[in-house]
């Protein structure tokens, strides 16, 4: 049995997943990270904190809070569009004019795709990657982190700029392994790691 369906999960939910074998003498090591977003579904809560103010003779304004994060199932830093319209006992008038608003930013939910090496050297790797998808940016990505690392040693890089997408490790050492993983960044937070991806530079003459 090489297969198992996940159930009762969240809507546009970001989980992520490893696996690992066992036999009768123990377990072995894990599987890298996969990720992955469950789709959208209705929100399952309603506004908070319907409010009445400024009541005329012809006229109400009505307010309300915003459907908690938990039951919003979509994304967020997303133009909603809205419309209302009056009815009384005789039927409903004309709708008013659309009103659109973007909703708050959030950190991303899915990493940068495709992790890949070019222009490797003895002592330089370019490491370059694609962009957030954009429905799971939530927001404009600012900045990148590029985690490298080889068995005595382990940095971590700022690149900002959300259209920066590649870099040049330099000063490694020849003949070695290196892992890389990137995550994007945007105003509000980080979002989580790419899958691990591993390099050996050139042989020094």
């Amino acid at each position: 049995n090489r297969s198992y369906i996940l159930t009762e999960l969240r809507p546009y939910t970001t989980y992520n997943v490893t696996v690992s074998a066992y036999n009768d003498v123990g377990t072995g090591p894990t599987s890298d990270n996969r990720i992955q977003q469950t789709e959208q579904a209705k929100p399952t809560s309603s506004p908070e904190n319907t409010i009445f103010s400024s009541v005329e003779a012809r006229s109400l304004t009505v307010s309300w809070d915003e459907v908690p994060c938990s039951g919003q199932n979509g994304p967020p830093y997303t133009n909603y569009t809205v419309t209302v319209s009056a009815y009384n006992d005789v039927g409903t008038g004309p709708t008013s004019d659309n009103k659109t608003q973007l909703t708050k930013q959030a950190k991303p939910t899915s990493p940068p795709a495709n992790i890949f090496f070019s222009s490797v050297e003895t002592r330089s790797i370019n490491i370059s990657w694609d962009e957030v998808p954009e429905s799971r940016q939530n927001g404009p990505i600012t900045g990148y982190l590029l985690y490298y690392t080889n068995t005595t040693f382990s940095d971590t890089i700022n690149i900002t700029g959300g259209e920066n997408r590649s870099f040049i490790l330099t000063e490694l050492r020849p003949y070695t392994n290196y892992t890389a993983t990137v995550s994007a960044y945007n105003d509000v937070g980080t979002g989580p790691t790419s899958d691990n991806r591993t390099q050996q530079t050139e042989q020094a003459e």
